[in-house]
C-alpha cells in the first residue's frame, strides 16, 4: 500500500520542476505612457515611455507593415527608449512586453504585449514614399471588355509622368515599357498604331510616377514606387460581322489565284486564320474530306490591302469550280478558347 502512495506524492512534489519556475513568475504586461495613443511627434526621433518591471522589450513598426524598425531588448528597469531617426509624416505602431528574469533564462516567463498604441511623426512624407499608385481597372484577373482595353489607376498629387510596363504571360521579350505624361487612363492602341494584343491572352501591367520637370533615368529619385502587378485576360472576338469584300458573295473571278478580302469593324482584330475549299463544310479528316483545303494564318495588317489572303501561284484553283470560304480571329496556341468561325461565303472560278 505504501509503495502505491509513494509514486502520486512524487509527481505532485516535482510537478514545478518539470514544468519549470518559468510558470509561476510569468511578467505582468507593461502600461504604455508616452506619447499618447495617436499623438503627433514634434520629432523624427520620439523617446517612449512606459511602466513595466523587469526586462523590457520594444517593438515598433510603420503602419501596415510587420518589419520593425526597431525591436530590442532592455536591460532591468529600463522604461524609457528613443527612437533612431525615422520618416517624417509616417504613422507608427509600438508595443512592449516585460520578464521578470534575464531574457535568455526565462522563455517562458515574457508576459503578453501590451496594447498597441500608435503616433505620427511631424512634417510630410518624402514624395517616395507618397507616390503610391493604385491600379483600378480592369480589376485585378478579370476578362477585358476588348482586345484592346483602357487601363485606369489613381495617381498622387503632384506626379508630373507616369511609366508603365505591359507584359503577355510567358512572354517577357514582348514586354513594352514607355513614359508619359501624367495621367490616370491609358487606352492601348490597336491596329495600325500598334499590332501588339492579342485574344484569349493573359497580360500583366504595373505604373509608377515621378514629379520631375523633366525626362529622367529610370533610377532616378523621383520614381516612387511601383505599383501591385496587375493582370487582364483579352476576349475572344466575335465574327458574325465579318464580311466578305473581294470577290463579292456567289460572284465569278477570272483567275485562279485571286485574292480574298474580308472586312471586319473590330478594328483591334490583326491575326486571322483563313479557309477555302471547294466543300463548304471543311472537313479536315483525311479519311472523310471531299476536296483539298487551304488554312492559313495570316497577319492582316501585313497585306496589301489589308486583310487579304492570296492564293498561290503553285496551289491555283480549279476552274469552273464553285468555292467556299471563311475567316476567323486567330488565337495564340496558349489560349483555351478558339475563335467561331465566321459566315461561309463562295465565288465561281471561271
Amino acid at each position: 500500500m505504501k509503495a502505491r502512495m509513494l509514486l502520486p506524492v512524487f509527481l505532485i512534489a516535482t510537478l514545478p520542476f518539470l514544468m519549470g519556475a518559468d510558470a509561476t513568475v510569468q511578467a505582468r504586461p507593461p502600461v504604455l505612457q508616452f506619447p499618447p495613443n495617436g499623438w503627433t511627434t514634434d520629432t523624427l526621433s520620439p523617446t517612449l515611455r512606459w511602466q513595466a518591471e523587469g526586462y523590457t522589450e520594444v517593438w515598433v513598426a510603420p503602419d501596415g507593415s510587420q518589419f520593425p524598425v526597431m525591436n530590442v531588448q532592455l536591460p532591468e528597469g529600463s522604461n524609457t527608449i528613443t527612437v533612431p531617426t525615422l520618416v517624417g509624416g509616417q504613422k507608427y505602431r509600438w508595443k512592449v512586453r516585460a520578464n521578470p528574469l534575464p531574457p535568455g533564462s526565462g522563455v517562458f516567463t515574457w508576459s503578453v504585449w501590451s496594447p498597441e498604441y500608435s503616433f505620427t511623426t511631424i512634417g510630410t512624407l518624402p514624395w517616395q514614399a507618397s507616390a503610391v499608385v493604385r491600379p483600378t481597372s480592369p480589376v485585378n484577373g478579370t476578362l477585358a471588355s476588348s482586345v484592346t482595353p483602357t487601363l485606369t489607376w489613381q495617381a498622387p498629387a503632384g506626379a508630373t509622368h507616369y511609366e508603365m510596363i505591359l507584359t503577355p504571360a510567358n512572354n517577357e521579350k514582348a514586354s513594352i515599357r514607355f513614359v508619359n505624361d501624367i495621367g490616370d487612363t491609358y487606352r492601348i492602341p490597336g491596329p495600325p498604331t500598334w499590332f501588339g494584343m492579342m485574344p484569349d491572352t493573359v497580360y500583366y501591367w504595373r505604373v509608377r510616377v515621378n514629379n520631375a520637370t523633366g525626362p529622367v533615368g529610370d533610377d532616378h529619385p523621383s520614381w516612387g514606387p511601383w505599383s501591385d502587378v496587375q493582370s487582364f485576360r483579352t476576349p475572344v472576338p466575335a465574327s458574325d460581322l465579318l464580311g466578305p469584300v473581294t470577290p463579292a458573295y456567289r460572284t465569278t473571278v477570272q483567275s485562279a489565284t485571286p485574292q480574298l478580302t474580308w472586312s471586319n469593324p473590330n478594328e483591334d482584330v490583326f491575326y486571322y486564320e483563313v479557309q477555302v475549299s471547294k466543300d463548304p463544310n471543311f472537313v479536315t479528316d483525311p479519311a472523310r474530306s471531299v476536296a483539298p483545303l487551304y488554312w492559313e494564318t495570316l497577319h492582316g495588317g501585313m497585306t496589301t490591302p489589308r486583310n487579304t489572303y492570296q492564293i498561290s501561284q503553285r496551289y491555283p484553283l480549279e476552274h469552273a469550280q464553285n468555292y467556299f470560304w471563311r475567316v476567323r480571329a486567330a488565337v495564340p496556341a496558349a489560349g483555351s478558347n478558339p475563335a467561331p468561325w465566321g459566315p461561309v461565303w463562295s465565288f465561281h472560278v471561271d
